[in-house]
C-alpha cells in the first residue's frame, strides 16, 4: 500500500525499521478509528496518491516524525529509525463534572483552544504507534485539504476543522480512547530522549530498540 524508502544510518535495519512500521498498522487497523483511517488512505492510493514513508530527511538535522507534502497527491512521512522518545500532556482526571473535560475525554470537537493552565494534566510517554497514528492523520487531513492553522489541535483533539468521515472522528485522541489511554491536551512535549540530541539519560541501544517497537 505505502511506498517505503530507508536510508541505512547504522541504527535500525531496514528489517526491523519496515518490522515497527507493519507492527504500527496492525495495531492501529483493529481500532474503530484505524479501521477508517486505513479504509481512507487504501482508497486514495487506489486513485493516485502516493504516501512515501521515510526513515531520513536529509533537509532535517535532528530526525523527528513529520509528513511533507510534494505535490497535490504526493505525501511524504518521515518516521525515523532512531530514537525520539517524548512525554505529552495529558488529561489527569478522566472523571469529572467539568462539561469541557468531558468533551475532550469524548473526543468531541472543542470550540477553542485547551487552555493547559487551567486543566489538570500530567505528561505521559508517548508511544511510537500514536505517533504514527497522529502523523497519518496529518496525511488525511491534506488529502481532504482541511488542514489551517489549528492544525495540530485539530489533528490532536479536534477544533472547528476536525476530520469526520462517516461518523467516525479521526484524531490522535481518538486513537488514544481506543486504546485506553490518556487524552492529549497539546502539542506542547517534554523531551526524554532524542538521538543526536544531549540527553540527561542513558539509554542502551537495545532498551531503545525496545520502545520503539510498541
Amino acid at each position: 500500500m505505502f511506498i517505503f524508502e530507508f536510508t541505512d544510518r547504522y541504527y535500525l535495519t531496514e528489517e526491523e525499521w519496515l518490522n515497527n512500521i507493519d507492527s504500527y498498522i496492525n495495531k492501529l487497523k483493529n481500532t474503530v478509528t484505524g479501521n477508517k483511517m486505513f479504509e481512507l488512505l487504501e482508497y486514495y492510493i487506489s486513485v493516485g496518491y502516493e504516501i512515501i514513508i521515510s526513515n531520513y530527511n536529509n533537509n532535517v538535522i535532528n530526525q523527528y516524525p513529520h509528513v511533507k507534502p510534494k505535490t497535490n497527491n504526493k505525501i511524504y512521512v518521515y518516521f525515523p529509525d532512531t530514537p525520539y522518545f517524548i512525554k505529552v500532556p495529558v488529561v489527569k482526571n478522566k472523571i469529572t463534572n467539568n462539561e469541557f473535560i468531558n468533551n475532550i475525554v469524548s473526543c468531541i470537537p472543542l470550540n477553542y483552544k485547551i487552555d493547559m493552565n487551567r486543566i489538570k494534566h500530567k505528561y505521559d510517554t508517548q508511544k511510537y504507534s500514536i505517533m504514527f497514528a497522529h502523523e497519518l492523520t496529518h496525511v488525511l487531513r491534506f488529502i481532504f485539504n482541511c488542514n489551517d492553522v489549528n492544525e495540530e489541535e485539530d489533528t490532536i483533539y479536534g477544533l472547528h476543522n476536525v476530520l469526520e468521515v462517516d461518523g467516525v472522528i479521526i484524531t490522535e485522541n481518538a486513537f488514544r480512547r481506543d486504546f485506553g489511554l490518556n487524552l492529549r491536551i497539546s502539542h506542547q512535549s517534554e523531551e526524554i530522549y532524542i538521538y543526536g540530541y544531549e540527553n540527561k539519560l542513558n539509554l542502551t541501544k537495545d532498551k531503545c530498540k525496545e520502545f520503539m517497537k510498541k
